[in-house]
């Protein structure tokens, strides 16, 4: 019998699939490291440049004004020195610093305030030092740049500074005679109109007036305090 013929059988590989370069979580990882990267840079490079400035500033040895300081400070219970430096761009005063602590005050204000006015101002600022709310912003800039994405989340940080500046208003009124509460409103309202802002203050520092919109609502809280403000 004749002998069958061998059987070749090719085997066409099909191309493999291309599978896409990235996937969706890694493009969304992608872009919040590098939003994350900003925030970081923008955040350092500040610093560095308010570190300078601050150093250009006038260190302040006015006895007039380190016994005012050294009032409020005891009045505050706080027992950390403060330095006081002046500078001609600041828009409002501010505590900056965790280890060397150093309370910003504008240069017009060491002409336009009275010493009652000083007062009442290092006693606001004293009162976040006593807090350590310099550490509390770092805490808060580190949450907002990790979820910078999160809308919701800036505006309850927003919530949360604004409040902020009203437990340290209460802490004041707790120290100061009810005639002085007039004064007090009116130091804020000054500090607000009177100065320029040609400086934004950075994150890290806590300054004493930082919108027009939540100056209203600590005015009304001023004007309605209450010795249980505070716990509130």
């Amino acid at each position: 019998p004749a002998t069958p013929l061998p059987v070749v059988t090719l085997f066409v590989s099909a191309p493999p699939s291309r599978s896409p370069a990235f996937s969706v979580a890694e493009v969304l990882g992608l872009a919040w490291a590098c939003g994350l990267l900003a925030l970081v840079f923008l955040a350092g490079w500040r610093y560095a440049q308010w570190c300078r400035l601050i150093r250009q500033g006038r260190r302040l040895s006015d006895p007039r004004l380190l016994v005012l300081l050294d009032g409020a400070r005891q009045s505050m219970g706080v027992r950390r020195p403060v330095t006081l430096v002046a500078m001609a761009r600041l828009g409002s005063p501010a505590v900056f610093g965790f280890r060397r602590v150093r309370l910003l005050l504008p240069e017009m204000a060491l002409d336009q305030l009275t010493d009652q006015d000083l007062r009442l101002l290092f006693l606001h600022e004293m009162a976040h030092v006593r807090r350590h709310d310099m550490l509390l912003n770092l805490l808060l800039m580190v949450v907002q740049f990790v979820h910078w994405f999160n809308p919701l989340l800036w505006l309850g940080l927003h919530r949360l500074r604004a409040d902020r500046e009203l437990v340290c208003d209460a802490m004041v009124l707790q120290r100061t005679i009810p005639e002085e509460r007039l004064s007090y409103g009116s130091l804020l309202l000054k500090l607000l109109t009177d100065f320029p802002t040609d400086q934004a203050i950075i994150p890290t520092a806590v300054p004493v007036v930082s919108s027009q919109r939540e100056l209203k609502r600590r005015i009304v809280s001023i004007k309605h305090h209450r010795s249980a403000s505070r716990g509130v």
